[in-house]
Formats: C-alpha cells, structure tokens, sequence
C-alpha cells in the first residue's frame, strides 16, 4: 500500500485540553443549570433531532434572545443598544452561537418591559432558572407590586421543578457539586 498506516487504522488525537475540559461533561455529575434550563435543552434537542440538527433550534433560542434584547434596547435605551451591542462578552457569545445565559437576560428585559406585576414575577422566576441571581430583580419592583410579583415568581420557579421532584431527581447537586469540586 502506498499509506505507512492503513487509513481505517488512523486515531485522531485527543483534543487539547486547555484545563477547563476536565471540569465539565462529567456523566457522573448532574448538570449544574436548574431544571427550567434542562427542559429547554431536552425539548430542543428533541427538536433538533427531529429535524437532524440537533443544535439548530437551540441556536436559533439563543439567536432569538440575543436579537429581541438588542431590539429592546434598540428601542427602549438607543444608548444602551450601542454599549451592549459592542460589549464584547454578549458580541463575542452571539458570534458564537449564543449562551444560555441570553434566556435570562431576554427574560430580564421582558420583565422591565411588561406593566404587569404577574408577568414581571414569572419573567423573573423564569430568569432564576438560567441563572439564581436574575432574583435579585425582585428588589428593584414598586411596594405594590411585590406581593403578586413574588407569588407568580414562586409559581414561575416552582413549575419547571416539578417533573426532578416527582422522579426523585437531584434539583442542586450538581451546582453544589461544580461549586465546591472546581
């Protein structure tokens, strides 16, 4: 044969490790994101896999965040548009595919945006699920909106959990165990 090594022979060496790829993908661990972010990710692979892409309609979630925050504040703040849109950690994520983290800002930004105590509440349960410290929003709402804004933020935050509760499934321990191992 023409080949030192057979083609069919041929192992691709392992990717670098540039230190992060030892502490993420562990099967062992749970995922460190809450279970609404789970669901997302589980109901869009399905998706995805339904069409054969299975990270096409994660991608266009995430695009679809990004693209209606700047359009938020395109329109709402033309000045904030334009820090945020060349800031480089959100610019840098859009060009390469989005972060989850695009969720809890749209969510975030939805909040600020609705007039009604109940749906700032559930935008920012709904936020919580991508990232805890989205609650920290509710400190910013009206004495008369609090009430209802965290009765539909603990509804908000509740639902999603329920399916980890009623199988037993860890709701923190993966976050408790990336927090404390690496």
């Amino acid at each position: 044969t023409p080949y030192a090594i057979d083609p069919r022979d041929l192992v691709p060496p392992p990717p670098p490790d540039d230190g992060t790829s030892a502490r993420v993908n562990h099967p062992d661990v749970p995922a460190a994101y809450p279970p609404g972010v789970e669901l997302v990710l589980l109901a869009s692979t399905y998706a995805g896999d339904l069409v054969g892409h299975p990270k096409l309609p994660l991608r266009l979630l995430l695009i679809a965040a990004d693209l209606f925050v700047l359009l938020a504040l395109y329109r709402r703040a033309p000045r904030a548009f334009v820090s945020y849109g060349v800031h480089p950690l959100p610019l840098l994520e859009i060009a390469l595919g989005g972060h989850l983290d695009g969720f809890a800002i749209a969510a975030l930004v939805a909040a600020v945006l609705s007039s009604s105590a109940a749906a700032k509440g559930v935008l920012i349960g709904l936020a919580a699920h991508v990232k805890p410290t989205a609650l920290v929003a509710l400190a910013t709402l009206r004495k008369r909106e609090l009430p209802i804004a965290l009765a539909a933020c603990a509804i908000a935050a509740a639902v999603p959990a329920i399916p980890y509760v009623v199988a037993g499934a860890p709701l923190a321990d993966g976050l408790v165990e990336y927090g404390t191992r690496w």
